[in-house]
Order: C-alpha cells, then sequence, then structure tokens
C-alpha cells in the first residue's frame, strides 16, 4: 500500500481546507446565481404583459394594459414554476454545466418544463392570460436566462478563469517523470478546470 508522511498530508490537509472554502464560496455565488434567476422572471413575466398591450398580433391586435395587467399571485406561480424547473433541470450543478452547449440544453429543457409547470398552474389560478402574452414571457425569460449566462461566461474567459468550484482540484503523488509531465500538461491547459495542488 501508499504510506503517506509529513509533507504529503501537511498538502492533503491543505488540499482539504481550500476545498472547503472554495465550495463556500460556489455555494454564494450559485446562491446569487439563482436569486438572479428568481429576478429575472417576474421582469420577463412584466415585459411580456407589455409587449402584449403594444403588438398588433393575436385576435384583438394590442389589447389594452388593464387587459393584460397580471395579479401578483401570477408573478408568485411564475418564479416558483421557473426555480423549480432549474432546480430540477440541474442548471445550477457545475459539473453538468461544463460546456455552454450543456448549459443551454439545461436551461431550454428547464424552460419546457417550466413551461408546463406553469401552464397547469394558470389553467387552475388565472385562465385569463393571453396566450400569446404567455408565448412571449417563456421566449423572453428564457432569452434573458441565457443571455445573463452567456454574458457570465464571456466574463470569466476574459479574466480567465472559471467560476468557483467549477474547477477540480488536482493532487498529484509521486514526482516522477509521468507525473511532472502531467502536471505540465494540466499547466498549460488551465481552461480544462483543473488545478494542481
Amino acid at each position: 500500500g501508499v504510506v503517506l508522511e509529513g509533507d504529503d498530508l501537511v498538502g492533503i490537509e491543505r488540499f482539504r481546507r481550500r476545498s472547503a472554502d472554495d465550495n463556500d464560496i460556489a455555494l454564494i455565488e450559485l446562491e446569487r446565481h439563482f436569486a438572479l434567476d428568481m429576478l429575472l422572471t417576474p421582469a420577463a413575466l412584466l415585459g411580456a404583459s407589455l409587449l402584449r398591450a403594444r403588438l398588433p398580433f393575436g385576435q384583438g391586435g394590442a389589447l389594452d394594459p388593464e387587459a393584460v395587467s397580471l395579479p401578483w399571485f401570477v408573478y408568485l406561480l411564475a418564479v416558483i414554476s421557473w426555480g423549480t424547473a432549474l432546480l430540477l433541470a440541474g442548471v445550477y450543478e457545475p459539473e453538468r454545466v461544463l460546456r455552454w452547449y450543456h448549459e443551454l440544453m439545461r436551461v431550454l429543457w428547464a424552460a419546457v418544463l417550466a413551461t408546463g409547470l406553469m401552464a397547469g398552474g394558470a389553467y387552475f389560478l388565472y385562465r385569463d392570460m393571453s396566450r400569446l402574452q404567455f408565448g412571449y414571457f417563456v421566449v423572453l425569460n428564457a432569452f434573458a436566462l441565457l443571455t445573463h449566462r452567456a454574458f457570465l461566461r464571456l466574463y470569466y474567459r476574459i479574466l480567465g478563469r472559471s467560476r468557483p468550484r467549477w474547477r477540480s482540484r488536482v493532487l498529484i503523488l509521486g514526482a516522477g517523470e509521468l507525473g511532472v509531465r502531467l502536471a505540465k500538461a494540466l499547466l498549460d491547459q488551465s481552461r480544462w478546470g483543473l488545478d494542481l495542488v
């Protein structure tokens, strides 16, 4: 078996402590990310109401703003539906959204799920919502969620780093030639999301 002594144990303890600190930072960032998503959702619903009142599409053309204003519980239904769908789709699990296309697929899947949840809830709670207004909302919210994620990815790419907890720490035991080559490869390809300890 492998026996760890002295410096190896200190390195492993530093690795564990650093991982715990990074996990705390990552959790705070994910909470902020979720909170921003939950703020964008009612904003998109309000935007959909404004679009329905101004665009001349659908039966009756542009509707009176009073006809498309929604009660507060529809906004709450939207936040609950989209929050649940985003969580169930794994949008906030870094290992599932490592690449942009993974995140795109997760958010679109969440949009489909949220559409079903909200349509079902609206059917039972508030049937006076325009279908076109609902469609505008789904498109606007999906666009807003994807756009803010794209800007966040671009921001981190410009900084040259990944989001907290979106990196894995690698501890290479042994200093042989293979270990040194592996360490150089990991350092050269920092975009892989791997950090040497």
